[in-house]
Order: C-alpha cells, then structure tokens, then sequence
C-alpha cells in the first residue's frame, strides 16, 4: 500500500513463531552453503536485519486465529 508516508509492505505468514533475528556478525561461504536440505531449514533469519536497517518501521501483529502479519514501511524519498 502507498501513501504520502512511503510504502506499506506486508506479507502473512501462517507460523505462530514470532520473528526472530539472528545476531548480526561477519558470515564465512562455507556458513552461506545451502546445497543441503538441512541448510535450508537452518538459513533463516538473515532478512530481519536487512529489512529493519532499509526500512523506516518495521513489525508485525498476530492474525487471529493462526499466523502473522509482517510489515515494514519503506519512507518516500
């Protein structure tokens, strides 16, 4: 959604969990590898910190009954 403010950006994500972000520290490739299942179930949680250090606001709020809203509004330049 737009307005004078910038861009509403919002996804609903059915997960219960709350999001969590990783500390932010120096990664190695060998971290960065995901050409394995299990890589992939553990490569979350990078986006919170990218999302939080190019947006203006970001959060969410529950969405009875199950799941999540996740936002962030992006300022207009």
């Amino acid at each position: 959604m737009r307005d004078r403010a910038g861009l509403l950006v919002q996804l609903w994500d059915p997960s219960p969990a709350l999001p969590r972000a990783r500390a932010v520290r120096e990664l190695t490739l060998g971290e960065l590898d995901a050409t394995t299942a299990e890589a992939w179930n553990e490569g979350g949680g990078w986006g919170l910190p990218i999302v939080r250090a190019l947006s203006a606001d970001c959060g969410y709020r529950p969405s009875p009954p199950a799941g999540k809203w996740v936002w962030a509004r992006l300022a207009r330049p």
